[in-house]
């Protein structure tokens, strides 16, 4: 299982946790209601989750499957750099009907 769920299960736990608390206020119409506190408990919820997972974060943890490469050199289309308009079907379609 740690193959498909990577991360610490408290990190996974949080999730549920999360549900959990929209699901509540949901069911109140906490945010019909209360729309302008909902709004500040939701960037504070936010706030929490991001500044638990960076308190928590071991460096050198996996966030994703594939490791992710640096760029190179501007080129994201595999390696094939666009040097502009290419003359490759110009003959295709006749002038001012492109």
């Amino acid at each position: 299982m740690k193959d498909i769920f990577l991360g610490k299960p408290l990190h996974w736990g949080l999730w549920i946790l999360l549900v959990a608390v929209l699901y509540v206020l949901g069911g109140q119409h906490f945010h019909v209601r209360h729309f302008g506190a909902f709004i500040l408990l939701l960037l504070a919820i936010a706030a929490g989750i991001v500044l638990f997972f960076a308190l928590t974060y071991r460096k050198g943890a996996a966030f994703t499957r594939e490791s992710i490469e640096e760029g190179d050199g501007g080129t994201s289309d595999g390696g094939v750099a666009d040097d502009g308009p290419s003359d490759e079907g110009a003959a295709a379609a006749p002038p001012g009907k492109g």
